[in-house]
C-alpha cells in the first residue's frame, strides 16, 4: 500500500478510536482542553455498551455529578441505578456536539503508519474504501485494544469469552419481589433488572463460547441470540407475571462480562504517542470492576485529559514510505461469498447454503435482516410473497406470539426476524460474521476474487468462487469497477432517508414511527455519519416521560436509495408500468410509484408526467425481474442483489420493497451456488433451469402475474376526452411516430380536455406544436388539479414542459412567475429549470431580479410516513440559488460565487451539486 492509495480524511490534535463509554468520556476531555479532536467508531451510535448491548447499570446515577449521567438524568432518563438506552443516545451524540469534537461513524481500524516510535497515520476502512487519519496523538478505547494489535504489540487473546444479553419486557404484572426465576437448560442464570419506566425489567443471562477470533466474538452473539426463544417460553410458562407480558426489544449484541486483562500503564510501551483507554488496562483481578459502566466512563475520562496534557505542541507525525502495516489476513476460500446480510442478503446466502454451497456472509451490523429487523420498519407495504421469505415469516410469526406480541404489532417483531434469520442461516451451513465492513475488493481481469474488509481484527481478505453483493448500496459491485449512476440527474439527490423509532401506543403495544430525516449521500462516510447524527437529533426531547419515551431508536438508517448499477440489462419505469414480459423472467415486484419526493420539477418529466400531471403517485402496478438486473456490465463472478441493482433511477422508486428483495436476495443466491457448480460464472448459469428451480421454489409463478398494457392508438386518441385518462395518457407518450399526426388532429378539432391532453403528449414527444394549448394553460392560472395525491395545479405542471419543447414564446409567461409572491418554492424551480431549458438569455434579468428578492419561500416539509409526529422542515435556500446559478449559467449569464457560497455546507450533497454548478458557471456554456 503507497500513500497516494489513501485520501487523508482528518488532521487533528488527538484521534480516539472507539466510541464507547470512555472514548466518549476521552474526547470531551480532550475537546474541553481546546485539542482538535476526532471519535471514530464502527457502530452507527455512541456508547455501545448501554446503547446496543443495553447494560444500563450506573449505581448512583440519580446523585452522580459526572455530565454524562448527570444529563441523562435531567432528561428522565435516570432512576435509581438504572439508566434508559435511548435517552443514553441522544445525550451522548449532544454531548460529543457542545464539546466540539467531531464523530466519525461507520469506520474501523486496518493498520497503522509508524514514524520510528510514533504512528504517523490510522488507516481506517469503511464503504468510501480505506484513508488515513492523521494525529498527533491516538487512543485505543476499543474493547478488542485493536490499536495495539495493528501495533503488533498485542499478546494472544483469551480462547473463550463470556457476555450477557439482556432482554425488556413491558407490561409485567404485578410485584416482582422476591419472584423466582425458571432455571432454563444450556442458559446461565437469569437475573432480573429494574427498569426507569414502571411495568418494564429487563431479563439478562449470560453465556460462553469460543472466542473465534476474540475480536469478533460471532459465535458468543450468535449462541445468545439463539437462546432467546428459550428464555422467552420459560418465563410465560413458569412466572405468572409474565404471561401477559410483551418483550420488546432485546439487546443486539452482548456485554462482554470476560476479556483482556494486561495490567498495563494507559501509555504505550513502546509507541509515544499512543494510549489506551479500555477496560484490558486493568489487570486480572480488576477487570470485573473496570468494565462496568462508570469505571469505563472515568478511565475514558482520565486518559483523555492525559493524552491531551501530553500533546501540547507536539508535532505531527510523518508518513514514511515504508507505508502501513499490518497486510490483511486471508480467510479460507468459500464457494459463495454474500458481502451484506441485509434485507436481500440474508435470502441469499441462507438460498445458496441450502444449494448446498460453502456460503460466507459478512455483515457490518451484530444482526440479520436489515432495515426490516434494524432499521425499524417491520412492516410490509407491498411486494410479492414466494420462496424462502415464507417459512421466514410463518417461524418470525410464531414467535412473536411467544414474545406476546400478538395484537400488539402492527407487522412484524423486528428481533423475532432477526433470531429466524440467524437459526435458518445456521440450519443452511452459513459462516455468518458480523461487525465486518467492505473497504476494498480484488479484480483480475475483469472477475471478482476477493473482497476487503475491516473487521474488529483488522483486515481481511476473503476469496470466493461467486458473490453477491447485498450491501444495499452496491458497494461491492462499485468498488470492482461497475459502471453506476446515483441520485436523479437534475440535482443528484437519492431518494429521502428515514430515522426510524419505536414507543409504546396508546393500547400498549409497539408503534413504529417513520419519517423522512433529510437526505444524504449514502457512499459518503462523513455524510452519512451526519445524517445519523441529524436524525438523532430529529428525536430530542428535553424531558422524557412514561408517556413520550422511546422504546428504542433503529440502529439502521432508513437508506432508500443509493447507487443504481448499470447492468445487462436497465428496468425502466415504463417496463415496469407497461408489464413488459422478458424471457429471463425471475422474479416479480409490485408497488406503486414510492417517491416521497414533493419538487417532481427536479426530478424526470417522467415522474412528472405520472405524479403531477395524471395523479397517478399511489395507482399500483406489477412488473417481472429479468436476471440480467443482477449482473453489472463488464463484471464477473458477481450478482448484485440489493436495492441498487440495474434500474433506473425512475424505477427504483417502484421496486425498493422488503418482499421483492428479499425474493430476489433468494434468486441471487440459487444462481450462485449454480455458477459454483456448473463451473462457470453467473452470467453464463443456464437461465433456464435457474427458473425451474425458482418455479418449485415458489419465486416464480405458473400462472401470468404481470399484465401488459394493451390498446390501439385510436382507442387510446378517443379516451383523452374522459375524465381519467391516465393509461392512454402513458401509453401514447412512450408510442412511436404513428401517434403524432392524430395528435395533431385532437389539437385541431378534439374539445378542451382532450386537446390539452394531446398537447401533453406531444410535448413528452418534444413537438413544438404542444406550445399554444399548454401556454393558454399557463396563462389562465387556473387553479385546478389533478386528482390524486401530490399534484399541482395544471398551469405548474404545463411549466415543465413547456420547457422540454424549448418553447422560446412562453418565456415571459414563466419569468412572471419568478415575481409572483404566491408562486411557491417548487413553483419557482419549475420556472427555473424550464428557463435554463428553452435557453433565451433575456430571461436573465427575471432571474437575477428574483434572488434580490428578501421574501422567497425556502421551507421544505418532508413526509411522514407513520408515527403521527411532525414534518422535519430543511431550509430549502439551497435548492433555489443552485437551480437559479445553474440556468444563469445555461444562460449565459454565469455566477459562480452564487454557487460558491454552498460548497462549505456542512451536507455533502449540497456541496457536490454546488461543484457541479461552479465548473458550469467558471465555463459559461452561451447561447
Amino acid at each position: 500500500m503507497e500513500r497516494q492509495d489513501f485520501p487523508v480524511i482528518a488532521e487533528v490534535d488527538v484521534a480516539i478510536v472507539g466510541g464507547g463509554l470512555a472514548g466518549v468520556a476521552a474526547a470531551l476531555e480532550s475537546a474541553a482542553a481546546g485539542k482538535d479532536t476526532l471519535l471514530i467508531e464502527p457502530r452507527p451510535l455512541l456508547g455501545w455498551e448501554a446503547t446496543s448491548a443495553f447494560a444500563l447499570e450506573w449505581p448512583g446515577a440519580e446523585e452522580d455529578a459526572e455530565a454524562f449521567p448527570a444529563a441523562v438524568r435531567s432528561a428522565g432518563g435516570a432512576r435509581g441505578s438504572r439508566l434508559d438506552a435511548p435517552i443514553c443516545e441522544l445525550v451522548l451524540e449532544r454531548l460529543v456536539a457542545a464539546s466540539g469534537a467531531e464523530i466519525l461513524f461507520y469506520s474501523t481500524p486496518v493498520a497503522v503508519w509508524r514514524d520510528g516510535d510514533r504512528i504517523g497515520g490510522l488507516v481506517i476502512g469503511n464503504k468510501s474504501g480505506r484513508q488515513i487519519v492523521r494525529a498527533r496523538a491516538f487512543v485505543d478505547a476499543t474493547e478488542e485494544a485493536l490499536l495495539w494489535r495493528l501495533a503488533g504489540t498485542l499478546p494472544a487473546g483469551p480462547e473463550r469469552v463470556r457476555g450477557r444479553l439482556a432482554l425488556f419486557y413491558n407490561h409485567v404484572a404485578g410485584d416482582l419481589t422476591g419472584i423466582m426465576l425458571p432455571t432454563v437448560p444450556g442458559v446461565g442464570a437469569l437475573r432480573l433488572q429494574p427498569s426507569v419506566w414502571p411495568g418494564e425489567v429487563a431479563i439478562e443471562f449470560e453465556g460462553e463460547a469460543p472466542a473465534d477470533g476474540w475480536g469478533a466474538p460471532n459465535a458468543l452473539a450468535r449462541s445468545l441470540r439463539r437462546q432467546i426463544p428459550s428464555v422467552a417460553r420459560a418465563l410465560r410458562d413458569a412466572v405468572p407475571a409474565f404471561s401477559e407480558a410483551l418483550l420488546t426489544h432485546t439487546g443486539r449484541e452482548p456485554f462482554p462480562v470476560t476479556g483482556l486483562a494486561l495490567g498495563l500503564d494507559a501509555a504505550h510501551p513502546e509507541i509515544r504517542n499512543l494510549f489506551g483507554a479500555g477496560a484490558w488496562l486493568a489487570d486480572a483481578a480488576g477487570r470485573s470492576g473496570a468494565g462496568e459502566l462508570p469505571a469505563r466512563w472515568r478511565v475514558g475520562k482520565g486518559v483523555g485529559a492525559r493524552v491531551a496534557q501530553w500533546v501540547g505542541d507536539a508535532p505531527l507525525p510523518g508518513l514514511p514510505p515504508a507505508g502501513p502495516s499490518p497486510a490483511a489476513t486471508e480467510a479460507e476460500a468459500c464457494d459463495v461469498l454474500v458481502v451484506g446480510g441485509g434485507t436481500a442478503g440474508a435470502f441469499s446466502a441462507i438460498a445458496a447454503g441450502c444449494e448446498g454451497a460453502r456460503v460466507t456472509l459478512l455483515e457490518a451490523s451484530h444482526f440479520l435482516g436489515g432495515i426490516g429487523a434494524g432499521g425499524g420498519i417491520h412492516i410490509y407495504y407491498h411486494g410479492f410473497t414466494g420462496g424462502i421469505q415464507d417459512e421466514v415469516d410463518s417461524r418470525t410469526n410464531a414467535l412473536s406470539d411467544l414474545f406476546g406480541a400478538t395484537q400488539r404489532l402492527v407487522g412484524f417483531h423486528p428481533d423475532a426476524k432477526q433470531i429466524v434469520l440467524e437459526e435458518m442461516a445456521t440450519e443452511a451451513g452459513v459462516n455468518v460474521i458480523y461487525r465486518t465492513a467492505l473497504t476494498g475488493v480484488r479484480v483480475s481481469e475483469g472477475r471478482v476474487e476477493a473482497a476487503e474488509v475491516a473487521s474488529p481484527t483488522g483486515a481481511m481478505l476473503y476469496p470466493a468462487a461467486a458473490f453477491v453483493d447485498g450491501t444495499g448500496d452496491a458497494d461491492l459491485a462499485a468498488m470492482a469497477g461497475a459502471e453506476f449512476e446515483l441520485g436523479r440527474e437534475r440535482d443528484g439527490l437519492s431518494h429521502h432517508f428515514s430515522q426510524a423509532y419505536q414507543m409504546l401506543d396508546a393500547n400498549g403495544g409497539i408503534r413504529l414511527a417513520n419519517f423522512d430525516a433529510g437526505y444524504v449521500v449514502p457512499t459518503d462516510v462523513t455524510d452519512l455519519t451526519r445524517a445519523r447524527r441529524l436524525g438523532l437529533k430529529h428525536l430530542w426531547r428535553d424531558t422524557y416521560t412514561p408517556e413520550n419515551r422511546l422504546l428504542t431508536i433503529a440502529p439502521l438508517l432508513g437508506l432508500r436509495q443509493s447507487r443504481q448499477i448499470i447492468g445487462d440489462y436497465v428496468l425502466t419505469l415504463d417496463d415496469q408500468i407497461s408489464g413488459r414480459r422478458f424471457p429471463d423472467v425471475i422474479s416479480y415486484a409490485k408497488a406503486h410509484y414510492d417517491n416521497h419526493a414533493f419538487d417532481y420539477e427536479n426530478e424526470s418529466d417522467e415522474a412528472a408526467l405520472w405524479v403531477w400531471l395524471i395523479g397517478a403517485w399511489h395507482d399500483p402496478f406489477a412488473s417481472e425481474v429479468p436476471y440480467r438486473c443482477l449482473l453489472p456490465k463488464g463484471i464477473e463472478g458477481l450478482l448484485v442483489a440489493c436495492r441498487g441493482l440495474s434500474l433506473t433511477h425512475d424505477a427504483h422508486m417502484m421496486f425498493r420493497m422488503q418482499r421483492d428483495l428479499q425474493r430476489v436476495g433468494e434468486v441471487a443466491g440459487v444462481a450462485a451456488a449454480m455458477a459454483v457448480e456448473e463451473g462457470t460464472t453467473p452470467r453464463r448459469v443456464d437461465v433456464r433451469r435457474l427458473q425451474e428451480k425458482l418455479l418449485r421454489s415458489g419465486i416464480l409463478r405458473e400462472e401470468p402475474v404481470v399484465s401488459e398494457l394493451s390498446g390501439t392508438v385510436e382507442g387510446w386518441i378517443a379516451a383523452l376526452d374522459t375524465p381519467q385518462p391516465k393509461e392512454a395518457v402513458w401509453q401514447l407518450a412512450h408510442a412511436g411516430e404513428e401517434v403524432i399526426v392524430p395528435l395533431r388532429e385532437v389539437l385541431k378539432s378534439g374539445t378542451e380536455r382532450a386537446r390539452f391532453w394531446a398537447a401533453v403528449v406531444l410535448a413528452m414527444h418534444g413537438r413544438p406544436e404542444a406550445a399554444p394549448e399548454l401556454l393558454r394553460c399557463l396563462i389562465e392560472r387556473a387553479g385546478v388539479k389533478p386528482e390524486g395525491y401530490r399534484t399541482v395545479p395544471f398551469w405548474q405542471s404545463v411549466v415543465v414542459l413547456l420547457g422540454r419543447i424549448g418553447d422560446p414564446a412562453a418565456v415571459p409567461e414563466i419569468a412572471r412567475l419568478l415575481q409572483e409572491p404566491e408562486t411557491t418554492l417548487d413553483g419557482l424551480i419549475t420556472a427555473i429549470r424550464a428557463l435554463g431549458r428553452i435557453g433565451d438569455p433575456q430571461a436573465v434579468p427575471a432571474i437575477q431580479a428574483m434572488l434580490a428578492r428578501a421574501d422567497l419561500p425556502t421551507e421544505r416539509v418532508f413526509q411522514v410516513s407513520t408515527g403521527g409526529r411532525p414534518g422535519v422542515s430543511d431550509d430549502a435556500c439551497w435548492a433555489l440559488e443552485l437551480a437559479a446559478a445553474e440556468t444563469l449559467a445555461l444562460l449565459g449569464a454565469p455566477n459562480a460565487a452564487l454557487a460558491e457560497k454552498h460548497l462549505g455546507d456542512p451536507r455533502a450533497y449540497v456541496r457536490r451539486y454546488a461543484e457541479r454548478v461552479r465548473r458550469m458557471s467558471l465555463v459559461p456554456i452561451g447561447i
